[in-house]
C-alpha cells in the first residue's frame, strides 16, 4: 500500500507540472524469498533437496521471463540466472560444510 500511494502521488505530478508518467519495477514475485530461504535451510539437512528447491526457483523465474520477452532477449538472461544458481549452490555447500547459517546470510 505504501508503494502504491507513493506511485500515485508521484504520477500526479508536483505543483503545476501536471501528471508524470510513472512506473515501478518489482524485483521479487510472491514466494520467491521463501523459496530461496528454503534452499538455504534445506541444504543443512539434504543438499539434493536444496538443489531441487533452487532449480524450482530458477525454473519459475525463467518461465516468467520467457512469457515477457523473445529468446534473443531471454537466452542471455537465462544463462546469467543459471550461473547465479551455480554460485548460490557453492555458497550453500559452504554453509553445509560449516553446518550453520550465519544470520548475515539471511539478511534481505
Amino acid at each position: 500500500r505504501t508503494v502504491g500511494d507513493l506511485l500515485i502521488r508521484e504520477a500526479a505530478g508536483r505543483g503545476d507540472s501536471g501528471p508524470i508518467p510513472t512506473m515501478a519495477v518489482v524485483s521479487a514475485r510472491g514466494g520467491m524469498t521463501d523459496l530461496l530461504v528454503r534452499v538455504v535451510d534445506t541444504a543443512l539437512v539434504d543438499f539434493d533437496d536444496a538443489c531441487d528447491a533452487l532449480e524450482d526457483a530458477v525454473s519459475s523465474q525463467i518461465a516468467l521471463l520467457k512469457e515477457l520477452a523473445p529468446p534473443e532477449i531471454t537466452d542471455p538472461i537465462e544463462e546469467r540466472f543459471r550461473a547465479d544458481a551455480r554460485d548460490i549452490l557453492s555458497v550453500v555447500q559452504s554453509l553445509r560444510m560449516i553446518n550453520t547459517v550465519p544470520a548475515v546470510t539471511m539478511e534481505v
